[in-house]
């Protein structure tokens, strides 16, 4: 069988012989064969397996060059083109509960069907076409197809793996009050959990509290886990702002303010109603809406009345301190979750309400 690639010419040694036996002299022929489109392109590594690693930093920049892929075809003068048959983006899913909080969305990435990372047709380059953001596309999986002029097709994967930034700070996602009924608190009394959240990785994601010096007098704070306990005993009524201070593993800081309020089950024992509420909200609905209006027990009483949720596992939902105005601060899906239930409480001079709310969502 004939083959252009591992032997295009060939000689022939030819004589002529008669009837009688006599040879004629011997004519050496060369023969040249023609190319014939027939070889798949495969493409050139430095690694055994058809496919190729990259790490690169989060923060690299629009338009920079990642690397060059290369391929050889054993066709003569033959033409090779490049380009990305498809992409799929992942990420941590547990990353990807967080981000919300971040992005106040559950898309795996804000590029969509987009790929941010395109290649030269001709020089193979792979170059990025959109700012990457590892919190939102942890690894991006190329496959990467070249062409020859008969159309022959060779095909391989590329990992794009990027590499963390500390560029996100710490964000609360506990609930931004404690409401407590008894009548008295013990020392060393746990009082709560706050937890805070950093979408970044590894040791910039390891969160470290702290609570600030006034509130020091009457509260501990675990700086690991975020746990609240009473430094001494507590027994009067109490309403207190603590400052509460989380810090990531490179030192990016956020604080906020935490209500620690203390009602006593024996001053309010008459003065505390318990009502229950099912709201229907749509899982479309844009974060900031208000969901619904929470009213004071007596409008016409002297006292203020205030607003805190007490038991919810995020933020999702948020109050509006004085006015009662429930809303919304993240994004909803119900995909994830299809309901949400809070406590939210309601206090006005000695009346204390309860309301237990239960947010179903809808399509």
């Amino acid at each position: 069988q004939l083959d252009f690639e591992t032997e295009p010419e060939h000689y022939l040694n030819i004589s002529a012989v008669d009837t009688f036996g006599l040879r004629s002299e011997i004519k050496v022929f060369k023969v040249i064969l023609l190319d014939a489109n027939d070889c798949v392109p495969t493409f050139l590594s430095n690694t055994s397996s058809n496919l190729d690693l990259i790490k690169v930093s989060e923060n690299i920049k629009k338009g920079s060059k990642l690397m060059t892929i290369q391929a050889f075809d054993c066709d003569e003068n033959d033409e090779l083109r490049y380009e990305i048959g498809n992409f799929n983006i992942f990420q941590d899913s547990k990353k990807r509960l967080e981000s919300e909080y971040y992005f106040n969305t559950f898309e795996l990435s804000r590029f969509g069907k987009h790929c941010p990372i395109s290649i030269n047709p001709i020089t193979g380059d792979l170059v990025t076409t959109d700012e990457l953001d590892r919190e939102m596309a942890e690894t991006i999986q190329l496959q990467i197809v070249v062409r020859d002029k008969a159309n022959h097709v060779g095909k391989k994967q590329v990992m794009v793996i990027l590499e963390d930034v500390n560029d996100n700070y710490p964000v609360f996602v506990s609930p931004n009050a404690i409401v407590l009924f008894g009548s008295r608190i013990k020392e060393n009394q746990v009082l709560g959990v706050i937890t805070a959240i950093d979408a970044d990785a590894g040791i910039n994601s390891v969160i470290t509290y702290k609570l600030d010096s006034e509130s020091k007098e009457l509260f501990n704070l675990d700086p690991k886990t975020g746990q609240l306990r009473a430094r001494h005993p507590l027994d009067t009524r109490m309403q207190k702002v603590l400052t509460v201070m989380a810090t990531d593993g490179a030192g990016l800081m956020t604080s906020d303010e935490l209500n620690f309020i203390l009602i006593s089950r024996s001053r309010y024992l008459n003065q505390i109603q318990v009502s229950e509420l099912t709201l229907e909200v749509y899982e479309n609905e844009p974060f900031g809406v208000r969901l619904h209006k929470f009213k004071c027990m007596s409008p016409e009483a002297i006292e203020k009345c205030e607003f805190f949720i007490n038991k919810a596992k995020d933020r999702t939902f948020a109050v509006d301190q004085y006015s009662g105005d429930l809303y919304l601060k993240s994004v909803l899906d119900r995909e994830a979750t299809d309901y949400h239930n809070l406590e939210l409480i309601a206090i006005q001079g000695i009346q204390v309400h309860i309301n237990k709310v239960s947010a179903v969502l809808s399509f």
